[in-house]
């Protein structure tokens, strides 16, 4: 499972920017480039509300998400 850019084995990105919506788009591209088409998406504290956005905005790749970030 990968590290949000930044956190636990990942490095620091050089740019900024690095919000919900970049690092979804992040995980599609990681996917494409590991060869999954469709993945499941798990997400907890921050890495949650990543995956509710995945969900969202990418609902064609996502065969489902599990979430323990709550949101109203």
């Amino acid at each position: 499972a990968p590290s949000l850019p930044g956190f636990g084995y990942s490095d620091k990105p050089a740019t900024t920017g690095w919000g919900t919506e970049k690092n979804a788009a992040a995980w599609v591209e990681l996917m494409d480039r590991l060869g999954h088409s469709q993945f499941l998406a798990q997400g907890g504290d921050w890495g949650g509300n990543i995956t509710t956005v995945l969900g969202g905005r990418f609902p064609e790749r996502l065969l489902g998400i599990f979430s323990t970030f709550a949101e109203a």
